[in-house]
């Protein structure tokens, strides 16, 4: 009987053991996990800025085209 529960003892101390480290794990990912969260958002912001930027780029490149084309046509017409 004292065999059994010294056994019982030693589950009951493995399975404590376990939630401990388990807890420990749990609390890391944890910590992990909002701190990809944040590098996520992070980056996430990097690239909305950098759309903002390329769109306004091609934007003023399709502008100075725009301006580039009208004088073409002005000289064509201007030497017909």
């Amino acid at each position: 009987m004292a065999d059994k529960l010294q056994a019982l003892e030693e589950k009951v101390d493995q399975l404590v053991q376990l939630v401990e480290k388990l807890r420990t794990e749990n609390s890391t990912a944890k910590a992990e996990n909002l701190e990809l969260r944040n590098e996520l958002s992070r980056v996430q912001g990097e690239v909305n800025r950098l759309r903002v930027n390329q769109n306004d780029h091609s934007q003023a490149i399709k502008d100075r085209l725009q301006i580039l084309v009208s004088h073409l046509q002005e000289l064509e017409q201007i030497s017909r």
